[in-house]
């Protein structure tokens, strides 16, 4: 059960802020939030793993993007392990450890990976250069590797660049819903399209639920690095009503029996009301 807070200020007027899409995330391990926009995934030290997974879930039967800024630290060539995106229907995954880039054997899952180390060996299914693939699920290897019109993963950077450079990478995940039978998945990075996956993930990731969560994990195994998130659309739905004036706050659809503070006994994901104090109301 996942709190939702909506913090509803008294100034002349109520301000509402209502936490969107990109502000409210589940920790686990590691990850610290570093200030309303940032995340520390994991500290530059050895055997280190942090997830950070969004509590508002997206709708895999529409088009959408999710647009973030990620920093692999500084130590180049001896940093790891590099960081992962996955959407998964869970909404708080398992959180591994090393080379798993914290999404190791996570199942019904499409995972990204931004890996900045090479695990010597075919078996690990590693690049030379920092590099990116998307898989089937947590097990990064060749038989879960389904990126387009490619048999390994390609490198991160257009250039095949460092990307340990201390600097704030801009990263978009694209989702493309051609049909209940095709959906496609583009990673963006620093401005180029790197690699794309075009199937039915629905059906084969998700056993057909459309809606899922998205998560941002980091590992570190022997070598590290400070490795961070970034919110880019830092969004807060914020209006101003009259004090005494009725509100209606909504949370995120995602079943049933709903349970407001504030005095509502709403139970559904709707819930109204008619305030003169500032105060902050929670959702489960």
């Amino acid at each position: 059960m996942k709190p939702y807070l909506f913090i509803l200020s008294l100034l002349a007027f109520i301000n509402i802020q209502t936490a969107t899409y990109g502000q409210q995330f589940f920790t686990q391990g590691d990850a610290v939030q570093i200030d309303p926009i940032t995340y520390r995934l994991t500290p530059s030290q050895n055997s280190k793993a942090g997830m950070i997974t969004n509590l508002y879930p997206v709708n895999l039967a529409q088009n959408f993007t999710i647009n973030f800024q990620l920093n692999f630290g500084v130590n180049d060539p001896g940093g790891a392990d590099g960081i992962a995106f996955a959407f998964s229907n869970l909404c708080s995954p398992v959180l591994a450890t090393g080379s798993g880039l914290g999404v190791g054997n996570l199942t019904n899952a499409l995972i990204v990976e931004f890996d900045t180390y090479e695990n010597v060996g075919s078996q690990f299914f590693d690049i030379a250069s920092d590099h990116t693939g998307i898989y089937s699920n947590g097990t990064m290897l060749a038989p879960s590797f389904i990126s387009d019109l490619a048999t390994t993963p390609v490198c991160l950077s257009s250039t095949c660049a460092n990307v340990e450079d201390g600097a704030w990478h801009n990263v978009t995940i694209r989702w493309e819903y051609f049909s209940s039978t095709s959906q496609r998945i583009s990673v963006i990075f620093d401005g180029s399209t790197r690699t794309t996956s075009t199937r039915n993930h629905i059906a084969e990731r998700f056993n057909n639920a459309t809606n899922v969560f998205w998560s941002i994990t980091a590992s570190t195994g022997a070598a590290s690095n400070l490795q961070q998130f970034r919110v880019v659309d830092n969004n807060n739905n914020n209006s101003t009503i009259c004090r005494g004036t009725p509100v209606t706050l909504t949370a995120p659809t995602l079943g049933t029996n709903y349970s407001w503070t504030g005095g509502s006994t709403s139970n559904t994901n709707t819930a109204s009301y008619t305030l003169t104090n500032s105060v902050t109301i929670s959702c489960s």
